[in-house]
């Protein structure tokens, strides 16, 4: 079985260290890449075949909004699913504006961050 190619995107070192670990003990047919920055994710994409993207949505500079807008404008981006991960933007309008920004948000996913729940929904993808 090939390994999917899963991208973190979070400015925090200790949030992707989390996510990073949750995914390990849950997944076998996985590949972790990390960015810090849009910026970085951006350069991942570049080099890897990505087939997921699990993104912050609160980051400096660029938010998870604005980087998911710019993946839909770019053919080779365009439909790689993205979830969303917030611990601030955890409200009704926010979901809607998640959902809405691309038909690539397959999901919306707030803080602290459900293990079951998301690993369940990453089952399904």
């Amino acid at each position: 079985m090939e390994k999917i190619n899963i991208l973190i995107v979070d400015d925090i070192e200790d949030n992707l260290f989390a996510l990073r670990y949750l995914l390990e003990e849950n997944f076998e047919s996985i590949n972790i890449l990390e960015a810090t920055s849009v910026k970085e994710a951006l350069l991942s994409i570049m080099k890897n075949d990505v087939d997921l993207i699990l993104s912050d949505i609160q980051m400096p500079e660029v938010d998870g909004f604005e980087f998911v807008e710019y993946l839909q404008k770019v053919e080779e981006t365009k439909d790689i699913p993205v979830i969303l991960i917030t611990g601030i933007y955890n409200n009704e309008t926010y979901q809607k504006k998640a959902y809405s920004c691309s038909k690539e948000v397959v999901d919306f996913i707030s803080k602290p961050i459900d293990e079951d729940l998301l690993c369940s929904k990453l089952n399904v993808l």
